[in-house]
């Protein structure tokens, strides 16, 4: 009786642990629906008021944005994974094509997308002065960046050569944001005269008078509203005037330019990015005197500015701090409106060429009205693509040099179009797999001879 009693009990155990196990795979198998169906039902709702910014996301958008910054600012790319290097595509280096009786003879500095150094070739691409001094050598405990970059990630991205040798330069970081590192003058020698080390990116340019104009940029953590298409935190850019030794003169916000102004609705087409880069200014530029004459509101403290994500150039006023003119074209995610002599406007056009799927092209036109006077390539049997970056320069006998960054190339143009001078950036590096890299060319500017006034510090050698 003892092992009969014994036996059912056995059997009665197994079979209440059977049952046991089946109601605990049963609600294993239920709570994992729930999950997955409630992480499948977040994620629907995150698509949705993300695509359409509706809420709460412009509650989480700011810790969003957070967690972003945060997992750039840890991921650490070589050189040979950023966009300031491209690979060698093609066979032949330095000058491929010269055409001495039609080019504007003389010197051409360009900087790239690998050192914090700038270079002086000739017509024939010799070497004649090199400019180099490490961003560790200027930075300070006053700077704006408080942890700079490893030296390995910042180059410079523009430069202005002075007569006498003295050079400015700037300072940008690779895979950062802010990316603007601080802006320097140094002599031919390389060594610094003064810095100025708030955020500067992007172009330097200066006036007649020797002012210095940049721009810089921070992240505005608050709204603005005036603007409720700029949602916050983004990238706050602003006009910066400096003296010639490199006093802050003058420091003014576009955000609030934009919001004084009447073309505050302008900012309606813009969508915010990842990074709240909204307006991407790419470029300044003091006005030329006859500029004031075509626009009457336009004054010696009137400045053209660039705004690569509104595909839109304008004038701000630096005494009322406001946009004053507004012009969008043909073009699309424009660099380096130069304003001409002439009363033109000269740019590098990155994707605007429709007509050729959307390549990059150099335009000139008369801004009031617009009317477009000269196109390269326009027809001419020739490419020309960047997606990013670029510059133009109007030489005086009519040519002009383009800087077309992502192919690491220089050309200067004839204005019926025929290149007569080409220049590939010859120094290239080599990646742990062997293949060849050059850097992007990030400037290119054309001097004559009788503009420089200063003796080069290399001796090239002469060719047979």
């Amino acid at each position: 009786m003892d092992r009969e009693f014994g036996g059912e009990s056995l059997r009665q155990s197994t079979a209440a642990r059977k049952v046991e196990a089946t109601n605990t795979l049963l609600e294993l198998a239920y709570w994992t629906a729930f999950v997955l169906s409630f992480g499948f039902l977040c994620f629907v709702c995150g698509f949705v008021t993300t695509t359409l910014e509706t809420f709460p996301y412009p509650i989480l958008r700011n810790s969003f944005m957070g967690l972003q910054a945060m997992r750039e600012s840890m991921t650490t790319k070589t050189m040979f994974e950023s966009d300031r290097v491209v690979p060698v595509t093609w066979k032949a280096s330095g000058v491929t094509r010269y055409d001495s009786s039609h080019a504007y003879n003389g010197y051409t500095l360009f900087a790239t997308g690998f050192a914090e150094t700038a270079y002086l070739v000739d017509m024939h691409g010799r070497l004649v002065h090199e400019w180099h001094l490490p961003f560790s050598k200027v930075w300070n405990s006053s700077a704006s960046v408080r942890n700079p970059p490893p030296e390995a990630a910042i180059h410079w991205r523009n430069a202005f050569l002075y007569p006498n040798g003295d050079l400015l330069a700037v300072y940008i970081a690779q895979d950062q944001s802010p990316w603007g590192q601080g802006l320097v003058k140094m002599d031919r020698d390389s060594k610094p005269i003064w810095s100025y080390l708030e955020q500067i990116h992007h172009e330097v340019s200066v006036g007649p008078d020797g002012r210095v104009y940049a721009l810089s940029h921070t992240i505005r953590t608050g709204s603005i509203p005036e603007l409720p298409d700029i949602l916050a935190p983004s990238l706050e850019d602003f006009i910066v005037v400096l003296s010639p030794d490199g006093k802050l003169l003058k420091r003014v916000s576009l955000y609030d330019a934009f919001a004084r102004s009447r073309f505050r609705g302008v900012t309606s087409i813009l969508r915010s990015s990842i990074r709240g880069d909204t307006m991407h200014t790419n470029a300044v530029y003091p006005l030329p005197e006859v500029f004031l004459k075509e626009f009457p509101f336009a004054t010696v403290n009137t400045v053209l500015v660039s705004c690569r994500n509104l595909d839109a150039l304008m004038m701000v006023d630096l005494d009322s701090e406001r946009v004053t003119w507004v012009m969008r074209g043909p073009w699309v995610r424009q660099h380096d409106p130069e304003p001409l002599p002439n009363g033109n406007i000269l740019l590098f056009d990155n994707v605007g060429d429709l007509a050729r799927g959307g390549r990059s092209r150099v335009l000139e036109f008369e801004p009031n009205p617009l009317k477009i006077v000269w196109e390269f390539p326009g027809g001419a049997n020739e490419d020309l693509w960047s997606s990013i970056g670029s510059a133009v320069q109007k030489l005086p006998n009519g040519n002009v040099l383009i800087t077309e960054r992502d192919n690491a190339r220089l050309l200067e143009v004839t204005p019926d179009k025929k290149v007569v001078w080409e220049y590939r950036n010859p120094l290239q590096e080599s990646d742990p797999s062997k293949r060849q890299y050059v850097g992007v060319m990030e400037l290119g500017r054309r001097f004559a001879k009788s503009e420089l006034a200063f003796d080069f510090n290399k001796t090239p050698e002469i060719e047979n």
